[in-house]
């Protein structure tokens, strides 16, 4: 789809050049021959019988490739847009974040209803007075009680997020108003000026530009975020650095000296896209070297895979996880789409081949959905259990499609009865962050509803029912 609408920029641009050189080749013979006067051959032109005819034809041969064009990029590859009118970059709304298939969007009031529950039972059982925010996790059997006491502001961004988007996809519902209004005031706070070196973040504040009525305010929230990451890049690297935990595990071992792969990754992807959309191009390019740099030393060819932790300037972690490698692939499909990065594009497309084949044994071909963990360094999978941050793939899945014609479309149909299977209805609505592989309590004790893991699932469900 993006090489035949590049082809159509091509003969665009290449009849606009035709013309441009018709004009100022004209415009030469006018300044070497100063004989050719008011009488020369367009006088005559003018008043010749053809004349009319003549102009009629020339419009048209104009003007159909440019109505072609215009077409098939409505119908393709539709950006949509919030202008406010201003041609500064600090007020203008960004593009939006994907391209539309020319499909309508899935339909599905289960999937809804599943969103809205789950909303409803954040905003009943989810808010943590204290901090003015949302709790981490709380138990099923006992909603009021919180597996993990501790505060994380990423997960009031994500609930105020998906809040918007569900009122933005549902006008005139004012069931999230009084939450929304309510957690508001700390997520600016929180996030207003963000530098936390996270590339989902920006695309997330893409979002929340298109979807929260306050375009201007995360515009401008994407812009001061961009400008933070690329003064933390070291400029002889090309990525930023420093001691990396190999997990969020107690004692977990520390690389003194490295970086996260999914983040980096997915800052310069992100630094890119704002390089573009602010008209900066020291973002891009540091963007597009950080991006570079990463592809030389994380990505295993083999599996076509990103690892996890690189230290030193080599692999230190070899594990690939669906929620990392899911939003690896959104960046790259995003930037791609939005700079027209044929080479992004195709990473993405190997990316996501590599996990749709059965062969490869990441996917549970049995009760749906991916597995824990890919070891790129022997090449085993850990089929122990599932995380369901792998919804990040199935948000990937559905804008993916788009782009290559349903490719995956039946991985995505999977990855849909996935995220219904692995549901939690009412009472006490949601997703757990890991399950077992038959999407039963992980080790049979694990019962906790999970807002990083809910927040994930309900942005892929949007997602598919968005676009």
């Amino acid at each position: 789809m993006y090489q035949a609408l590049t082809s159509k920029c091509d003969k665009a641009e290449t009849s606009m050049e035709v013309a441009m050189s018709g004009f100022n080749k004209q415009q030469a013979r006018k300044v070497d021959y100063p004989s050719h006067t008011s009488k020369g051959f367009l006088f005559r032109l003018s008043t010749s019988r053809y004349a009319f005819p003549i102009m009629f034809l020339v419009i048209i041969l104009v003007m159909i490739p440019i109505i072609s064009f215009m077409v098939q990029n409505g119908l393709h590859a539709k950006y949509t847009s919030n202008n406010t009118g201003s041609n500064s970059p600090s007020t203008q709304a960004p593009f939006a974040i994907t391209v539309t298939s020319k499909q309508t969007p899935i339909a599905s009031t289960e999937l809804d209803k599943m969103v809205r529950q789950t909303l409803d039972s954040i905003t009943q059982y989810g808010w943590d007075t204290a901090n003015q925010g949302v709790h981490i996790n709380w138990y099923r059997n006992n909603p009021y009680a919180q597996q993990n006491p501790y505060h994380d502001g990423q997960n009031d961004l994500r609930d105020y997020e998906v809040m918007v988007w569900y009122e933005a996809r549902h006008p005139g519902d004012t069931s999230q108003q009084a939450a929304i209004a309510r957690l508001l005031p700390t997520v600016k706070a929180e996030w207003g000026r963000s530098t936390l070196p996270k590339g989902w973040i920006y695309f997330l504040f893409q979002r929340l530009a298109q979807y929260s009525g306050n375009t201007v305010y995360w515009t401008n929230a994407m812009e001061n975020w961009a400008a933070a990451v690329y003064k933390g890049i070291d400029p002889a690297m090309g990525v930023p650095h420093g001691p990396v935990n190999d997990s969020t595990a107690a004692n977990a071992p520390t690389c003194p000296d490295g970086y996260r792969v999914d983040q980096n990754l997915e800052n310069g992807l992100a630094l890119i896209d704002a390089g573009k959309r602010f008209s900066n191009q020291a973002w891009m390019q540091a963007g597009a070297r950080e991006v570079s740099s990463i592809m030389q030393q994380a990505f295993v060819s083999k599996y076509h895979l990103f690892a996890r932790i690189v230290c030193q300037g080599t692999i230190w972690n070899w594990e690939a996880k669906p929620g990392d490698y899911g939003q690896e692939i959104d960046a790259l499909l995003k930037a791609g789409v939005y700079t027209n990065n044929q080479a992004y594009l195709s990473v993405a497309k190997q990316m996501l081949d590599e996990v749709a084949n059965p062969a490869t044994g990441l996917r549970d071909l049995k009760n749906g959905g991916i597995y824990y963990k890919f070891l790129l360094d022997t090449g085993s999978v850990d089929a122990s259990r599932k995380e369901m941050r792998q919804f990040a793939v199935l948000q990937a899945l559905h804008e993916a499609n788009a782009i290559f014609h349903n490719r995956y479309a039946s991985f995505e149909a999977d990855m849909i009865r996935a995220v219904k299977s692995s549901f939690f209805a009412p009472p006490v609505a949601g997703w757990m962050a890991e399950l077992n592989p038959n999407w039963s309590l992980y080790k049979g004790k694990e019962n906790w509803i999970s807002v990083e893991a809910s927040g994930m699932a309900m942005e892929a469900i949007q997602t598919v029912l968005s676009q």
